[in-house]
């Protein structure tokens, strides 16, 4: 790749609102993203190239998107990722740790969060309390809502409803 500057835009949301295309947050997502690079002078001439996985967990790195992502990180095809914040990335708290501390870094990529108002080029470490309290709560909301799920699967098993794949991916019909 020429030495123009490449930026990664990582678009992600855990589940679909079952439409064509991409969903309202992904779409939200993608403008405020646009709407920062717009407003910061120094990537005026940037090329930006789009990542998303829309219907997939961030309680892991095995999606398609950001493992598309990583591959040209790691041959130094990427120059800055963006994401609307931290969550969006990934809410295992420890591997977001990992990659924005130790592996963003050892290849040269820039990691800006724009509403948790973090950059990499300002900011060495996420490790303030404030942002680590929040990966925290990212993790715990997962854990949670598996937990939710998972039991209000269970009830309604037990109650003798049928359970199909599409009815306990949404937990609002079983309740």
């Amino acid at each position: 790749m020429d030495n123009q500057f490449v930026i990664a835009m990582y678009l992600r949301i855990s589940s679909s609102n079952e439409q064509c295309g991409d969903s309202q947050s992904i779409t939200g997502q993608r403008d405020l993203i646009n709407e920062y690079i717009r407003n910061h002078s120094e990537f005026k001439n940037a090329h930006i190239i789009e990542f998303s996985d829309d219907g997939y967990s961030g309680t892991n790195f095995q999606r398609p998107g950001i493992m598309k992502l990583l591959e040209k990180a790691k041959h130094g095809e990427i120059n800055a990722v963006i994401v609307k914040d931290f969550s969006r990335f990934g809410r295992n708290y420890i591997d977001v740790g990992d990659y924005i501390e130790q592996i963003f870094p050892f290849l040269n990529v820039r990691f800006i969060s724009v509403n948790d108002f973090f950059d990499s080029n300002t900011q060495q470490s996420v490790g303030d309390i404030g942002i680590a309290f929040k990966h925290l709560c990212d993790d715990y909301y997962c854990k949670d809502i598996s937990r939710k799920i998972k039991s209000g699967i269970k009830t309604a098993w037990e109650s003798g409803k049928n359970i199909s794949r599409g009815e306990f991916m949404d937990i609002r019909k079983i309740r």
